[in-house]
């Protein structure tokens, strides 16, 4: 490929690079296109991309992007999945997904969050709940703390009004004897 080409490229991969929430990168190696383009469809409903891409231009891509760490797993047959998605987790439980039905995919690492996840500690993330209901845990979670606070509030308020009622009573029993 010419310098020219190469350059196009590089300029391609930098551009969606830049409004990204993750990237991940896989092995496709043993992969047939039937199979491609089934992954391609799955993470297309997510706001996700898969591409096929050129070692060295990824690595200039994100130099870039400001990356660089992340240029040491672009190594081999690369595929690199672009998240937009504002929930990253959600497309990489369907990447994971799919190396369960189709062994030969192989998650290399990922970029979330701000942070490279290399092989080891990107499996970690398939357990993860997504946003969503880590979100309805957290209203939960404060819903249960309001009405403690409110309870722990009341109370004092429901000990002096017994206690009010309990005097009256006792001075109705004493002026009406």
């Amino acid at each position: 490929m010419t310098s020219r080409k190469n350059e196009t490229v590089v300029k391609e991969y930098t551009e969606k690079l830049k409004s990204i929430t993750g990237i991940v990168l896989t092995d496709y190696h043993g992969l047939n296109v039937q199979e491609m383009n089934e992954l391609r469809r799955s993470l297309k409903k997510n706001q996700t991309e898969f591409l096929v891409i050129k070692n060295t231009c990824g690595k200039i891509a994100f130099d870039n992007i400001g990356i660089p760490d992340f240029k040491k797993y672009l190594f081999g047959p690369t595929g690199m999945v672009i998240i937009k998605m504002p929930d990253p987790v959600i497309p990489v439980k369907k990447i994971f997904e799919f190396c369960n039905e189709h062994q030969k995919l192989k998650i290399k690492a990922a970029y979330l969050f701000g942070e490279i996840f290399d092989e080891n500690r990107i499996y970690k993330i398939q357990n993860l709940p997504s946003r969503e209901v880590l979100l309805i845990q957290a209203v939960v979670s404060l819903k249960m703390l309001l009405i403690r606070l409110i309870y722990s509030l009341n109370s004092p308020v429901n000990k002096l009004v017994y206690l009010l009622n309990m005097l009256s009573n006792v001075k109705k029993d004493i002026g009406g004897k």
